[in-house]
Order: structure tokens, then C-alpha cells, then sequence
């Protein structure tokens, strides 16, 4: 390599990203390796939080938790150092969800209403529908419908501006269900059965199946 490794970084982060998303965990962390030693060598701490959250998210495939929130901790103190908000928000948003797998709801809630400041500060909408939907399926568990109805429906107003089919199904797929558990039939059945109509349009079988249980 010449100077140009410094600009291979994104790169390979990128295509870590990919491969992981693929499933293909070892070449991930092969090309993670290769990302962190470059963003060391030329000391760039923002990129070396971003590798921090990228091998959060591999350890979290590998079903290895507690090494995920390891990196996405490091992540967060680095981040947080350079005050850098994308690699906080990421860091946030990932350590909620990994707390909520492993059904530590307290900090599962800390973390994603800091990452819910954060998102809305620096405008992610991306981030705020995941975090919403997130927050609502805690505050379900919490037996606090009527702030997980918040949830769903602010994720559910995101989805109008970003016009994501698959988003929309989960958000009236969550509806259905709380309207259900809440005994509003005729409401549950309208959520539902909307959700019904994008995963046919979709030819989308797992959800379908999953529709046809939820009316029945």
C-alpha cells in the first residue's frame, strides 16, 4: 500500500458490513481486521469507533453477546470522546437491542431512549423507526400499551416519509397485535389485514403465514 490505504478504509468496512449481513462472518472479521489496522495506523478515531461497532454487530451474529456489548461499549467511549454523534447513535441503538435479547429490559430502555435523543438531534429516520419499534415491543413487555401505541405510531409516521414497504408491514403487524392483546378486534383485524396486503403483494411467504395465524 501506498497512501491510498487511507482512503481504503470505508471500503472495507463496507464490504464487512455485507459479508456479515450475508452471513459470511469469517470474511467479515477478515475485513474488519484489515479496516481496523488502517484506521490505527493513521490513528482516525472516528473510523476506529465505527470498527468497534462493526465487530459488535459480527460478535452479535455469532451469538456472542457479551463480546458484542464489549466493542459497542468501546464504541460508545470512544464516540462519545470525539463527540462523534453517527458512531454514538450506533453504539446506543445496538447495546438497546442487545440488552433486550438478553431480556436486561432496564438498560435495554437507558440505552435506546439515548439513541432516540441522538437520532432525532442529528435527524436519522432510519434510526428513530428502529429505535420506535424497539421501544414499543419493551414497553409491551413493561405492560405499557399505551406507550408502546405511542411507539408504533411514530414509527408509523416515519414510514410515511420514508415509504419503506417491509417497515410499513411491521408497523401495522405491531398495531394488529397490540389492538388484540387491548381486545379492539375490528381494529386489530384493519392493522392486520393491511399487513396481509403487502406481504401478497410482496409474494412474501414467511410473512404470509404469519398473517394468516394472526387472523384466524
Amino acid at each position: 500500500h501506498n497512501g491510498n490505504d487511507k482512503f481504503s478504509y470505508k471500503g472495507l468496512a463496507y464490504k464487512a458490513h455485507l459479508f456479515r449481513k450475508k452471513k459470511n462472518l469469517d470474511s467479515a472479521m477478515v475485513l474488519a481486521n484489515k479496516a481496523y489496522d488502517i484506521a490505527k495506523k493513521y490513528n482516525n478515531l472516528s473510523e476506529i469507533a465505527n470498527v468497534y461497532n462493526v465487530y459488535g454487530t459480527i460478535y452479535e451474529q455469532l451469538n456472542q453477546s457479551n463480546k458484542a456489548a464489549e466493542y459497542y461499549q468501546k464504541a460508545l467511549k470512544l464516540s462519545s470522546t470525539i463527540k462523534n454523534k453517527k458512531e454514538m447513535l450506533s453504539a446506543y441503538l445496538h447495546l438497546g437491542i442487545n440488552c433486550k435479547k438478553t431480556e436486561d429490559i432496564t438498560n435495554a430502555l437507558k440505552y435506546l431512549l439515548e439513541a432516540i435523543k441522538i437520532s432525532e438531534d442529528i435527524n436519522d429516520s432510519s434510526s428513530m423507526f428502529t429505535i420506535n419499534i424497539n421501544l414499543g415491543s419493551i414497553y409491551e413487555r413493561t405492560k405499557d400499551n399505551k406507550k408502546a401505541f405511542e411507539c408504533y405510531r411514530k414509527a408509523l409516521k416515519i414510514n410515511e416519509t420514508n415509504k419503506d414497504e417491509n417497515d410499513k408491514a411491521i408497523c401495522y403487524y405491531k398495531l394488529g397485535k397490540l389492538f388484540h392483546k387491548e381486545r379492539q378486534i375490528d381494529s386489530a383485524k384493519k392493522y392486520l389485514m393491511e399487513t396481509l396486503k403487502i406481504h401478497e403483494k410482496r409474494n412474501d411467504k414467511e410473512g404470509l403465514i404469519m398473517d394468516y395465524a394472526n387472523i384466524g
